[in-house]
């Protein structure tokens, strides 16, 4: 995550450098959200006075280090706050947290990385567990289809963009279909 205590071209350097050296197939630069726990508002105020405008400023920043081609190891890459719009939340249901449940530091499993905070009790699974069994039973909690996205905006939680790119294909794919099977019914 870039802030203005790590974006000098010296430490971008420094960060791929140890991505080559480790061997990690791929590094991710990206303007980091705004603090939870606030309304979406705050949120907005925010991306208006610091990612918009700083957005162009740490893509010609990055631009000596990004990768070029998509097979390039480590393949270097930017993203910028479009993909943490928060009015781009306008999903319900949320199936990303099919592909991702994470421990918390706290002793928690979460619904997903982006939760794993104890300011998001409302989302905990249960306990982190060894027991195999039970973390079969977290994952399966984890799969909630009555899970209403919503519980983690009211906290002014949001999606990373792999979790916003998911469910909003979801909920487009989910409404075209609902679409066709009302088409289906006319007919």
């Amino acid at each position: 995550m870039i802030s203005p205590y790590s974006d000098s071209l010296k430490n971008f350097g420094a960060i791929v450098n140890i991505a080559k050296e480790i061997g990690v197939d791929s590094l991710r630069f990206s303007i980091p959200f705004a603090s939870y726990n606030q309304p979406f508002n705050k949120v907005r105020e925010y991306k208006r006075v610091r990612e918009v405008p700083m957005t162009d400023v740490y893509e010609q920043r990055l631009a000596p280090y990004l990768s070029i081609m998509q097979d390039e190891r480590p393949y270097i890459f930017y993203t910028g706050p479009e993909f943490t719009d928060i009015d781009k939340f306008d999903f319900k249901q949320c199936v990303y947290c099919y592909y991702q449940i994470t421990y918390g530091a706290d002793g928690y499993a979460y619904k997903c990385s982006t939760t794993a905070t104890p300011t998001m009790a409302m989302c905990r699974l249960g306990k982190i567990t060894s027991d195999l069994d039970e973390f079969h039973r977290l994952l399966m909690k984890n799969q909630n289809p009555k899970w209403n996205a919503n519980i983690c905006f009211s906290k002014g939680a949001r999606c990373n963009r792999m979790g916003l790119e998911i469910n909003r294909a979801y909920a487009a794919l989910h409404a075209y279909s609902a679409l066709v099977a009302e088409a289906g019914a006319i007919e």
